[in-house]
């Protein structure tokens, strides 16, 4: 990886553990930008950058929110880290002007799709109701202004 994309897989990191700390800060649970911003570094910077930017974000992010670290973390790093890899796998690295706000949009929904499944499955439950809606939601609408402001 070059020097840029470091640089840039760091600001993405960065935003995400801040972004989080941030919107933890209200009472809005399962509300992140951590999964929107991995499935980003792994769509533009690759594989490497999006399992970071997801299990980095989750693992540091939690030293900043409420309920720290514990045994979640673990399954957060990889939920995360697994929804980064996603867009690596389906396809090449793309820049931000070659990829639709309908790609990305979907790379963000399956990647908190596979991270709700696996962080419910060690309960017996495959997605838990409000909670999992409202990361879908949420992430959607995050992804969308993500978006947004990385085609200026």
């Amino acid at each position: 990886m070059t020097e840029s994309k470091n640089t840039q897989m760091i600001t993405l990191l960065v935003l995400a553990i801040i972004g989080r700390a941030v919107l933890k800060l209200f009472p809005l649970p399962s509300v992140e930008p951590i999964i929107p911003l991995a499935v980003l570094a792994g769509i533009t910077l690759g594989m490497d950058a999006g399992i970071i930017v997801g299990a980095g974000g989750f693992f540091l992010s939690n030293f900043l929110v409420p309920g720290g670290q514990g045994f979640w973390t673990i399954w957060q790093a990889m939920g995360a880290g697994l929804a980064g890899l996603l867009p690596a796998i389906t396809g090449q690295t793309k820049k931000i002007e070659e990829i639709s706000s309908e790609y990305y949009l979907g790379m963000t929904l399956a990647g908190i799709f596979l991270f709700e499944i696996l962080i419910n499955i060690q309960y017996g439950d495959f997605l838990v109701f409000p909670f999992s809606a409202i990361h879908l939601i949420s992430g959607a609408i995050i992804s969308y202004f993500i978006y947004l402001i990385a085609k200026k």
